[in-house]
């Protein structure tokens, strides 16, 4: 399933020097990651009522050029890394013009699965999340993290 869309950047998203804030970055990527598990079949309420939710343990972006108001962008999700039971896994997203494809941004994030009763990591991954990642495109360098 790809997993890409076309952002409409907004007067808001810009800093003093007119460009895409860093902080908005992570705003637009946090958004797609949740949309597109959405679209899979995991909604945020689903997470709720079962009890958890993603967890950031590490989020990197890698800015090569700048992005301005009605600049045309994708961006896209994909699964970096995976630990075979699912319970830790990278994804990496990109920010590229449209239609040039040239490449704006790489925003590199690390998590885990938090029950969110008892404020640990799951012990047990649900089903729906082990079918939700099969889902997710791979990057070109997946790998397979150790337990």
């Amino acid at each position: 399933m790809e997993m890409k869309r076309k952002l409409q950047i907004r007067w808001s998203d810009l800093d003093p020097n007119g460009h895409v804030r860093h902080s908005v970055y992570y705003d637009y990527c946090s958004q797609l990651r949740m949309d597109m598990m959405a679209e899979a079949g995991l909604t945020v309420q689903d997470m709720m009522k079962q009890g958890f939710g993603p967890v950031i343990f590490r989020e990197e972006a890698i800015f090569r050029r700048e992005i301005n108001l009605h600049d045309s962008v994708t961006l896209n999700v994909k699964v970096a890394a995976l630990r075979k039971d699912a319970s830790r896994w990278t994804m990496r997203q990109e920010f590229r013009s449209y239609p040039e494809n040239e490449l704006k941004a790489i925003v590199t994030i690390e998590g885990a699965w938090l029950d969110i009763r008892h404020r640990k990591l799951l012990d047990k991954i649900p089903a729906s999340v082990l079918a939700l990642l099969d889902l997710f495109e791979r990057t070109e360098d997946f790998e397979w993290l150790d337990n």
